[in-house]
């Protein structure tokens, strides 16, 4: 039995510079089950798919946030689906 992927998105209101994303794509990538992080600049979001099996989604949220706190962006970020 396989265990479908987990997706997290997010966006990061007022993100000004095209540099954050690849920030945030750099830290997720390390995290142990994350298969894959997909910026999306035209529209500030970032999507995470990530294995439920290695990581839960409130993971990889609380990683979001913590990346998010260090580049001063914490009050930015907005989780969608």
């Amino acid at each position: 039995m396989t265990v479908a992927s987990g997706r997290v998105s997010f966006t990061v209101s007022s993100m000004d510079c095209i540099a954050c994303m690849p920030v945030f794509q750099r830290k997720l990538v390390n995290l142990k089950g994350i298969e894959s992080v997909k910026p999306l600049p035209m529209l500030n979001k970032i999507v995470v798919e990530f294995s439920p099996a290695d990581v839960s989604e409130e993971e990889v949220k609380k990683e979001v946030i913590s990346i998010a706190e260090k580049a001063g962006l914490a009050e930015k970020i907005i989780f969608g689906r």
